[in-house]
């Protein structure tokens, strides 16, 4: 798999002349390059240093063990980042310079001077430095009017089947972590889904806050609307109500506030929000890490971009088992309108779909200009996106209190959560037995792919993917299977 250097711009410039040789050969991305270049001697910029070792994630994929081995692969990308970083923090410290490590991608973020970028460029280890870049707040969801019953969209996909058989599949046993705005845990369709303690001190690890270190968890509001916690409501709301307005009712959330209440993150909040998920509790232990990551999230500005800020991350929280599921983007309609991190090899991209099934206007179109996605070997397809869920017209939990409230949303911020709802439902259903993790993992998601309902032109596009949702044709699909087995690749 082709991997490329991390691209923050596509600006591109003559290194300036106050750099080294070292630097001039690559070791600062463009963007930042064309950044430093404007800048005096004394100004400082947030960066992120990243280093050229890597750990080998095959031997921990090919395990079985998810406990044992997402911590052994926990302790080897820590024990990884403390040796090779060593050197350069303690010159850091020396500098005065308050710096915050990212194990999950061996690398460090903190904020420089053009000087010691300079001499970081230089440094032994040091494979390249980036511009510690901005990520845009979710596109606001807007009010939708209702045309529709207002949980048609629980029903197109299949799920409301699996919870009548006779042994009720509702994802019961199955964590989902979200990384978002933030979750109103007060909204009576989340609040008995919390997998962590609202009455104690809140310290134990279910909810991640970059930002301020808070404990309890909390949403902010964006145009009336919580983004969070209307994601996490259609992963699993309606355990407590009659609603139905989440795919697996009985599956615990997690969360990471990724952006801070002014709608703003940076790539090291969200990598130190993906290395939280996979030691929750920040104890070396990861058997509480959650077995699917939401990521309703994207790079909005930056369209037929392959930025691979998060490839590293995602590979590696896939290598222990992990789901991690991309809202596709709210930038269609045009093709090649694809945005990263979804559109990433290792992303599993979700386009919108309306009431009538129809692609919705918003929903991101392909091809992906990052090449073969991991599934193109067992499949012979490359599309973007992977998979189409509803995305208009959504009943969603308003946490704008911690009253029973409710409104109609849109978007394919929307459209994510549906597929980790029934990633939740298939965990549940289907025994792992012998695969490896990541056999077991591919077979789930792969399920969901060759079982979708084929829309538009016949077979898979990039503008439809591999079709609809249909968690209900996925379950079959492996239940039907003597023995759970991912087929041959080709």
């Amino acid at each position: 798999m082709k991997r490329r250097h991390l691209i923050l711009c596509s600006l591109l410039l003559a290194a300036s002349t106050l750099f080294t040789p070292a630097a001039e050969a690559g070791r600062l991305t463009p963007g930042l390059q064309a950044q430093l270049a404007q800048m005096a001697g004394d100004e400082k910029i947030p960066v992120i240093v990243h280093f050229s070792e890597r750990i080998d994630l095959s031997p921990y994929a090919s395990r079985s063990d998810r406990k044992t081995t997402r911590t052994a692969l926990l302790k080897a990308l820590k024990g990884q980042a403390s040796r090779s970083q060593a050197s350069l923090r303690t010159y850091l410290n020396n500098q005065g310079v308050v710096s915050r490590e990212l194990w999950i991608v061996n690398a460090l973020a903190c904020e420089l001077p053009v000087p010691i970028i300079e001499t970081l460029a230089a440094w032994p280890g040091v494979e390249v430095i980036t511009v510690d870049a901005e990520v845009p707040t979710p596109t606001p969801l807007p009010q939708a009017a209702p045309t529709s019953q207002p949980t048609w969209n629980i029903a197109a996909t299949g799920a409301p089947t699996l919870w009548n058989e006779s042994v009720p599949i509702t994802g019961s046993g199955v964590t989902v972590a979200v990384l978002d705005t933030g979750v109103n845990p007060s909204h009576p369709e989340l609040s008995s889904n919390y997998k962590g303690d609202l009455l104690d001190d809140h310290l134990s690890g279910e909810w991640h806050d970059p930002y301020d270190g808070t404990t309890f968890p909390s949403d902010f509001l964006g145009d009336g609307l919580t983004h969070g916690t209307a994601v996490a409501s259609v992963i699993l709301g309606g355990e407590t109500s009659d609603k139905a307005i989440g795919m697996a009712p009985d599956a615990q959330w997690i969360a990471a506030r990724i952006f801070d209440p002014g709608g703003n993150s940076t790539n090291s909040n969200i990598l130190d929000s993906l290395q939280w998920a996979l030691d929750p509790n920040s104890d070396g232990d990861a058997a509480d890490a959650p077995d699917i990551i939401n990521n309703s999230w994207g790079f909005e500005g930056n369209l037929d971009q392959c930025l691979n800020d998060f490839q590293d991350a995602t590979a590696t929280l896939q290598a222990a088992g992990i789901h991690v599921i991309y809202a596709a983007g709210n930038t269609g309609p045009d093709p090649a309108s694809s945005i990263s991190p979804a559109n990433n090899p290792e992303g599993f991209a979700v386009g919108s779909v309306g009431p009538t099934l129809e692609i919705s206007p918003i929903s991101a179109r392909g091809p992906s200009p990052c090449g073969d996605s991991i599934y193109t070997p067992w499949t012979g397809i490359e599309v973007f996106p992977e998979l189409l869920a509803p995305g208009d017209n959504i009943l969603v939990a308003n946490g704008t209190s911690s009253l029973a409230d409710y409104a109609l949303a849109a978007g394919t911020s929307l459209s994510a959560p549906h597929i980790s709802g029934a990633l939740a439902l298939l965990h549940q259903a289907i025994p792992q037995g012998s695969m490896s993790i990541t056999e077991y993992r591919l077979a789930l998601e792969l399920a969901l792919l060759e079982s979708a309902d084929d829309l538009g032109p016949l077979g898979a596009d990039d503008t439809y993917g591999y079709g609809l949702l249909n968690v209900d044709a996925a379950y079959l699909r492996l239940s039907d299977l003597p023995h759970l087995a991912l087929h041959t690749p080709g």
